[in-house]
């Protein structure tokens, strides 16, 4: 069952990350797709990166950590192959429930959402009542003194709230225009209030 899944989640990352046409007026495209948790640590989670500069990668991070604990490069034709190996089955990523907590609401009734304030991009948590900034990630610059545009395309939860990945699409168009995914990963303190410090970046994992 586990290698099904594996199969099924890769398939659909590569499908959707490949089936989008490359507009003209974007030079720099790539597609971040989340793959799943890991039963080994709960805090570690995979990713997919679809670079079209770049290369494809398979990356493994922590959302306390700035820099990804594994990434290895994984060209279309071999990414199933490489999942398969024993540096990335050891962590036991499990490829099929966060669908179930897969969208801008938590497990526990929290809600992403996420808002432009001059050159940093705030990611906030709410519960209807409290708000909270749950992490402020910079703005890419357009080279004329703007920064480029930031959403948030999607959210993947743990089963428990305690910790949640954000996808963040930054889109400049124009000539030398980009369209970049990128997963910051985030802890929660209890209760789903988000872990807070001096720092506001310092739970947050932003992906290189």
């Amino acid at each position: 069952m586990a290698q099904l899944a594996l199969l099924a989640t890769l398939g659909v990352a590569l499908l959707l990350g490949f089936s989008q046409p490359v507009l003209a007026d974007h030079d720099q495209i790539v597609r971040v797709r989340f793959l799943g948790w890991s039963a080994r640590n709960p805090e570690t989670y995979l990713i997919y990166t679809i670079d079209e500069d770049r290369g494809n990668r398979l990356e493994i991070h922590e959302v306390t950590k700035p820099t990804s604990v594994l990434s290895v490069s994984a060209p279309e034709s071999s990414a199933r192959n490489i999942l398969e190996t024993e540096q990335f089955a050891n962590w036991s990523f499990d490829y099929e429930s966060f669908k179930k907590t897969q969208g801008l609401d938590a497990p526990n009734g929290w809600r992403l959402s996420g808002r432009e304030d001059g050159s940093l991009f705030n990611i906030l948590l709410s519960n209807g009542k409290t708000s909270v900034v749950l992490g402020s990630i910079r703005r890419k610059p357009t080279g004329d003194a703007g920064f480029a545009s930031a959403k948030i395309s999607d959210a993947y939860w743990s089963s428990d709230s305690a910790q949640v990945v954000v996808i963040v699409t930054h889109v400049k168009k124009g000539s030398w225009g980009l369209d970049v995914d990128e997963a910051y990963g985030f802890k929660l303190g209890g209760g789903g209030e988000a872990d807070k410090g001096d720092d506001k970046d310092a739970k947050s994992t932003k992906k290189k």
